[in-house]
């Protein structure tokens, strides 16, 4: 069975291609001449011998079966070998057992006919032993073609590249997991602060809404409610909790903490307006510009153009607020105060016009004398003076003494 799989595999070889199958052929025949001008085909016909008598023992055959067949056959001829031996040697003996003989020589004629049978069918066994070795020679026996060097590289090639792909495969995979893990990580880090910023504008907006419904507003059934009042702005002193914005009137939004710091530096009320108008308008707006936008009469400058109207009304809606909230005035006293508004910024725009003053030297002060000192002098200065009277009224009276002698 293994030379015959040898064999099926050496024909399959030569069905390939023609390159190969060439190549095959030309080994084939150069095998055959070595095995017959060597002494290799002597021994694979030895063998074969000692492999068929082994077989005629009862032994396995080169196929793997018993050979009791062959067996037989190889008995066959080594028998008629030595009949005819003896036939030979003994024709000259006697002549009285011819019958004998032509018995013998008929057997001797069936058997010469079976040795010359039986030899063919040996040497058919061999052949086919031979070719069987020789298949299998050859096959040993042909050179590696580039052919089969290609195949064996294209082979390893192959194995590579698919190591390759799964090792290209499984990094991609690994880079793809990686990329997920971190978007993930990204979203559980930047989720709590989505929630924060969440809570902290809803809060907002429901304080703003509460502010707003304390906010009056004209009755649902009144037909004169116009579409444009839906977007008025809030009240005066309304609060953006967001933006920490608050409104002073007109549609005007200061930052609370300017307002605050307003409020907390103003000792009067026209300090209030002066910090509001800086806060509001800022300096160098309110040098260049007046209240009314008139020429002084003193100074008989030229006009400057006026402050803006809407601002300066947001400033009287929160001067008219803070008077409410912070000094509790109502009523006629509420709008008198309210209407000085506009000298207000007129007094802050003269301060910020007004020329620094010009520091003069400092004369060092003479220390003060003190009290017994002054008395002292006042004293003395005193009684010189009674001295000087006392000595005029006596010349005086000397004088009249003598003019009344005479």
């Amino acid at each position: 069975m293994k030379s015959l799989n040898a064999r099926s595999r050496f024909i399959e070889t030569l069905r390939g291609d023609l390159p190969l199958r060439r190549i095959l052929l030309r080994t084939k025949i150069e095998v055959k001449k070595v095995l017959k001008n060597s002494t290799l085909g002597e021994k694979f016909k030895k063998q074969l011998k000692l492999l068929d008598e082994g077989s005629s023992d009862g032994n396995l055959d080169v196929d793997g079966t018993e050979s009791s067949k062959a067996s037989k056959t190889d008995a066959e001829p080594s028998r008629t070998s030595s009949n005819l031996k003896r036939s030979l040697s003994g024709k000259g003996k006697s002549s009285k057992k011819s019958k004998k003989r032509k018995v013998s020589d008929d057997n001797n004629k069936s058997e010469m006919n079976q040795a010359v049978v039986t030899p063919a069918t040996v040497t058919s066994n061999a052949d086919h032993h031979i070719s069987i070795t020789e298949s299998e020679a050859q096959l040993a026996l042909i050179p590696s073609s580039p052919l089969d060097k290609n195949n064996s590289q294209v082979k390893t090639d192959r194995s590579t590249s698919k190591k390759e792909k799964k090792s290209r495969k499984t990094k991609e995979k690994e880079s793809f997991l990686n990329k997920i893990s971190d978007d993930v990580d990204w979203l559980k880090e930047h989720h709590t602060g989505l929630e924060s910023f969440i809570i902290e504008n809803l809060t907002a907006n429901l304080e703003n809404w509460n502010q707003v419904k304390h906010v009056q507003q004209a009755p649902s059934n009144n037909p004169n409610l116009t579409i444009e009042d839906i977007n008025r702005p809030p009240a005066v002193g309304y609060v953006r909790v967001d933006t920490n914005m608050i409104h002073l009137g007109q549609n005007v939004w200061l930052p609370k903490q300017s307002y605050d710091d307003a409020v907390y530096n103003a000792a009067t009320n026209s300090m209030f307006v002066k910090n509001i108008a800086m806060a509001v308008f800022g300096s160098q707006y309110l040098k260049e510009h007046s209240v009314k936008g008139k020429s002084c009469n003193k100074t008989k400058s030229k006009p400057r153009p006026a402050i803006d109207l809407t601002k300066a009304l947001a400033v009287r809606d929160i001067f008219e607020y803070y008077l409410k909230t912070n000094k509790q005035l109502i009523g006629s006293n509420l709008l008198s105060e309210r209407d000085t508004y506009e000298d207000h910024i007129r007094a802050k725009i003269s301060d910020l016009l007004r020329p620094p003053k010009t520091s003069k030297p400092k004369v060092p002060k003479v220390p003060p004398k003190t009290m017994e000192s002054s008395s002292s002098s006042y004293e003395s200065s005193v009684g010189s003076d009674d001295e000087k009277n006392t000595e005029e009224e006596m010349q005086k009276e000397d004088a009249a003494e003598e003019s009344s002698v005479e």
